[in-house]
């Protein structure tokens, strides 16, 4: 008697382990919008204290995001994914919920770096090019024409699959350590790095626990970063 047999279907394993944290290189990028700010308010030896806590906790979560990444060697998505999974026998709209938060969190991130690239390219080489016109909505300049060109492209890598996005992961992201070493190590070969510069502003009498949580809050917006291995772990 014939019986059917359903496929067992897998993704396409393309990439490996160290390409995930190729993908992951992205994520020191968007300290730039937020690490200054947290030296000045709690101090060099806060702010590290509490980049360290958020780094830890990102970690652990991207450990659980990839246990149930191999649960689901047949769906990449993420943690929309694992959410839909995980909630859908009691509330079916949490897999829609996260998924656009999802969505939307990551797209304003090209945003957001999008407009701060245009914004330097523009000071650097074409300083002169401050015309604008307005759209109905904002005005539109030259900064905001060169983000929707570093849109698209991004997109235009993405949709020929994780191995093209991935090299252009190895591209970029070597060219971002680039100046990361120089930060890193440069005060130290010129000398000008002083202890004394640093200070713990965690103790001051204005600095409470309620705001150290509001920046452990706002660091997890760019140390939670690295749970995008997780939306790539079944490839």
């Amino acid at each position: 008697m014939a019986q059917a047999v359903p496929e067992k279907v897998e993704l396409f394993k393309g990439i490996r382990w160290y390409d995930g944290f190729v993908v992951a290189l992205a994520n020191p990028g968007f300290l730039i919008g937020s690490l200054g700010y947290s030296i000045g308010a709690l101090g060099g030896w806060g702010a590290a204290l509490l980049w360290s806590i958020s780094m830890l906790i990102g970690v652990g979560s991207n450990w659980i995001y990839a246990e149930m990444a191999s649960m689901f060697p047949d769906k990449p998505g993420g943690i929309a994914l694992y959410a839909h999974e995980g909630w859908r026998r009691y509330f079916s709209l949490i897999g829609v919920v996260a998924t656009f938060g999802y969505w939307f969190a990551w797209s304003t991130v090209l945003s957001i770096f999008g407009i701060v690239v245009g914004t330097l390219v523009q000071s650097q080489w074409f300083p002169g090019q401050t015309w604008t016109f307005f759209d109905g909505a904002i005005d539109v300049g030259l900064p905001h024409l060169i983000a929707a060109c570093l849109i698209l492209l991004v997109w235009a890598f993405n949709i020929f699959g994780i191995r093209p996005a991935v090299w252009f992961g190895y591209v970029t992201g070597v060219l971002l350590l680039i100046p990361l070493a120089v930060f890193i190590i440069g005060p130290f070969v010129t000398g000008q790095w002083q202890a004394s510069n640093l200070h713990f502003g965690m103790g001051d009498s204005h600095i409470t626990l309620k705001l150290a949580l509001v920046w452990l809050y706002v660091m997890g917006w760019s140390s939670y970063g690295v749970e995008a291995c997780a939306a790539f772990a079944p490839e």
